[in-house]
């Protein structure tokens, strides 16, 4: 009766340990985690045009702001590439804005060409 036991016990615990995972598995790979309708979070914002021929309207829009100092927030735009960017680069309404103070344009523009090589 005891061995009768164990064996149940033993396939209970090997169908658990698999089938479980499995269906846990089935259950996350079933949700959409792509562009869903996603909240304004703040509809009161100047919109682009005013500083560039960019616009917010329609658009799926990240926006970074590096401050003076560029160069120390490389790593942090690479993450972003890397993680945001090269996952979503395809959509037509996607769009990075980065804003930097004035006088950094050139280190801005050296950041841009550093990471659209890295493929």
């Amino acid at each position: 009766m005891g061995f009768l036991i164990f064996t149940i016990e033993k396939y209970f615990v090997l169908a658990v340990l698999f089938i479980l995972p499995l269906v846990a598995y089935l259950f996350f790979a079933s949700g959409i985690n792509n562009f869903a309708k996603l909240p304004i979070l703040t509809d009161s914002i100047q919109d682009l045009e005013s500083l560039s021929n960019h616009s917010f309207e329609n658009n799926i829009s990240i926006v970074t702001f590096l401050g003076n100092d560029i160069e120390d927030r490389e790593g942090d735009a690479l993450n972003l590439n890397q993680k945001i960017y090269k996952r979503f680069y395809q959509f037509k309404d996607f769009q990075f804005v980065s804003i930097v103070p004035e006088g950094n344009e050139l280190k801005s523009k050296n950041l841009k060409e550093k990471l659209s090589f890295r493929h």
